[in-house]
Parts: C-alpha cells; structure tokens; sequence
C-alpha cells in the first residue's frame, strides 16, 4: 500500500507542475513574412543604387572629376558593394529558412532568423560608423587644400546628424533583436 501512495503522490506533484507558456511562434511567423516582403523590396532597392553610384564612379572617371569627387565615389562604390554583399548574404540564409516552412513550428529555426537579424543590424551598423568616418576625412581633407566648396559646413553637420541618427536606430534595432532572442531562448 505504502507504494501505491508513493505513486499517487508523486503523480499529483507532476500534475500539479505549472506548465510553461510556449513562445508565440504565430507571432514571430507574421512578422518574419513582413520581413520577407522588406527583405526583397530592400535587396531591389539596393541593387539599384548600387549601380547608379557605379555608374556615377565611372562617368567620373571617363569625365573631368576632381580628385576629391571621384574618391568619393570610389569609396561609395566600393563601401556599398562589400556591404550589399554582407548584409545580403545574411538575407539570403533568412530567406532560405524562411522558405522551408519548418520556420513555423520550429523554435530552433526562429532563433537562427533572429540571429541573422542581429547581424544585419550589426553590420549596418559598422558600415555607416565606416562611411561617416570616410565621409569626415574627406571632408576635412578638401577644407585644408582648399578645394572648390561642393558642399557647406551645415549640410555636413545635417548629413553627419542623420548618419548619427541611424547609428542609434541599428543599435536599437540589434538590442530589441537581442532581447527577442533572449526571450525565445529560454
């Protein structure tokens, strides 16, 4: 008898256990199609920007650009390419296990979208601290040999503000990313 009372207790204690809420993978699913969606207008939009700074670089090149102008769109050019190329390989992978529809019951899937996510806003971030620095220098560099003034100090401190602006955006963004796969994680 003694047994069969160990047994009863011990499955009372299991039935009684408070069952932990499961993440809301629905909610994750929905806002993964929303990114899907931004994802390809973004790799579109960035295509084509790519190749108007391509060909601005290289009618800077053929034509009679300063030196100051075509650096500048040699950096632009390049900068843009190595970071299309970073941030879309990462869209890619999210891309791929979005479209194996094990997304929407998996939790292991959800947490390799998120961490994609996270590089994402990583990489967008070290990319535009890279571009306002470059930006900066040859600002700076074109002030001391006197070059013909393309720009005024205010539209660098205009430009130089937005930038800053979305520093601050991409940190959020990677923090908020963070603490969903922080949550998720659990």
């Amino acid at each position: 008898m003694k047994e069969s009372d160990d047994l009863a207790a011990l499955s009372r204690l299991w039935q009684s256990k408070v069952s932990e809420p499961a993440p809301q993978l629905a909610k994750l699913t929905k806002k993964y199609r929303r990114q899907f969606v931004l994802m390809a207008i973004n790799i579109i939009l960035e295509t084509s920007i790519l190749c108007g700074a391509g060909y601005f670089f290289a009618q800077s090149l053929l034509g009679s650009s300063s030196l100051y102008m075509q650096l500048w769109l040699g950096f632009v050019s390049s900068w843009g390419l190595v970071t299309y190329i970073l941030i879309n390989r990462s869209r890619w992978k999210s891309i791929r296990l979005l479209n194996t529809r094990s997304v929407n019951a998996s939790l292991t899937e959800q947490i390799n979208l998120v961490r994609q996510e996270i590089v994402r806003w990583r990489l967008s971030f070290i990319a535009t601290l890279i571009f306002m620095a470059v930006w900066v220098i040859l600002f700076v560099a074109r002030s001391i040999f006197n070059e013909q003034e393309l720009i005024t100090t205010a539209q660098v401190v205009v430009t130089e503000t937005i930038l800053m602006l979305a520093l601050v955006l991409f940190k959020w963004r990677e923090y908020l990313s963070k603490q969903v796969l922080k949550k998720i994680s659990e």
